[in-house]
């Protein structure tokens, strides 16, 4: 993320948020799973740019072992919810309005 991406990402969830709904990002920072980041981790991911690894449900084993930064994807984000029982829905910017109205918990995806 540039620092135009870090804006459009506290953009959305504060879009979210207004709208009654949880909002929460969710990427990998030094290998851990975050979900709910705050505005420096989402930062300190903005500013790392390509060194963040965009990461897929096959490549989260990967960068957790190894410890590294990864911007999880939409399918991540929906098998992750799954497996920990979590009701959720994934965005991105372009539809966030829409998902404002249904009212439930979101994980955000980053990219």
């Amino acid at each position: 993320m540039m620092a135009m991406e870090v804006a459009q990402a506290l953009m959305v969830e504060q879009a979210v948020q207004d709208n009654g709904t949880l909002a929460a990002t969710f990427d990998i920072i030094g290998g851990r799973i975050k979900v709910g980041l705050d505005e420096k981790q989402i930062t300190h991911l903005g500013k790392a740019g390509q060194a963040v690894i965009k990461t897929s449900c096959r490549g989260l084993p990967f960068i957790v072992s190894q410890g590294k930064d990864g911007g999880i994807c939409n399918c991540a984000v929906g098998w992750y919810s799954q497996r920990h029982s979590c009701p959720s829905a994934t965005i991105n910017g372009v539809i966030a309005d829409a998902l404002c109205k249904c009212k439930s918990k979101v994980l955000w995806a980053s990219v």
